[in-house]
């Protein structure tokens, strides 16, 4: 019942994770940089598909092949039990770091 209750919580942040990743990363540069959280700019995550060539069209579609693929990550969790889940978060976020780590060297 816990795990059911668990994921029953923790399944729509799954889902809408992209959104809340792409506020939280751009809110926090914003605050890095010491300029209001609020204010506009273009470091969101479709400014940069788009300034990366992308049309309008693909950038959307980048975006929802992104969520899909979150989302079904998530629905193949729920029968999981806890542990292997907080495990493929934690290498995740590891492998995340490490690219940006990475990428911010070169």
């Amino acid at each position: 019942v816990k795990g059911a209750t668990a994921t029953a919580i923790f399944l729509p942040f799954l889902i809408l994770a992209v959104p809340i990743v792409d506020m939280s990363a751009v809110i926090v540069a914003r605050l890095s940089k010491g300029h209001s959280p609020f204010l506009a700019d273009k470091r969101h995550l479709h400014h940069r598909l788009l300034r990366a060539g992308l049309s309008h069209r693909s950038t959307v579609l980048v975006i929802y092949s992104i969520a899909l693929w979150v989302g079904s990550l998530a629905i193949t969790f729920v029968g999981m039990p806890n542990s292997l889940v907080i495990l493929g978060g934690a290498t995740s976020l590891l492998g995340y770091v490490t690219w940006r780590a990475w990428q911010s060297a070169r």
